[in-house]
């Protein structure tokens, strides 16, 4: 546990009362620390992954913040890693593409695109050689993008269940994407 202060950058405790706030607080403390154009994290960069505080993914940045870490956050039998510690269940940040990559499969083209079916059987080919059985749910991820990447989520998470943690990429107080 540990409070959620880390999630809103001295906001307060509730932190912005919405997104727009919210992303433009981030821009502004990212600007300040990298300069205005250079917004993304340093774990961003290393996973590939957009700035949070983007138009395309603010939202999800936004309410997964306020709805889901914040709650965790407060917790005390939680730890939001690796901003928190000194609790068993430990929730981290994964992004689908990252571990993908890491799997040595597609991190792009396998979602809205021609040939995205086949790279997703890639992708998921990848997944079940880490021992992980998809059973009849096979078809759901191949038709599916959103099952596939909660599916490559899971399996950062596993790993960080067992113990993996990555090298540290910038401050403890950003974040770190795990894979």
């Amino acid at each position: 546990g540990g409070g959620r202060g880390f999630l809103w950058g001295g906001a307060g405790a509730g932190g912005p009362a919405d997104r727009q706030r919210f992303s433009e607080r981030g821009r502004d403390i990212g600007g300040r620390e990298r300069g205005p154009r250079a917004v993304r994290r340093e774990t961003d960069a290393r996973r590939g992954a957009l700035c949070p505080y983007t138009n395309r993914v603010r939202s999800m940045t936004y309410h997964g913040a306020r709805d889901v870490l914040g709650r965790l956050a407060d917790d005390p039998d939680t730890a939001v890693v690796p901003m928190q510690d000194g609790a068993e269940t430990r929730v981290c940040e994964v992004y689908p593409a990252a571990t993908f990559g890491w799997l040595g499969a597609y991190r792009e083209g396998y979602k809205n695109t021609d040939g995205a079916r086949r790279r997703r059987a890639y992708n998921l080919d990848a997944v079940e050689a880490c021992s992980v059985v998809v059973g009849d749910q096979r078809a759901t991820y191949l038709d599916n993008h959103d099952a596939l990447d909660s599916l490559a989520a899971a399996v950062s998470a596993a790993r960080v269940d067992d113990g993996a943690t990555p090298a540290p990429a910038g401050t403890r107080e950003e974040g770190c994407i795990y894979v």
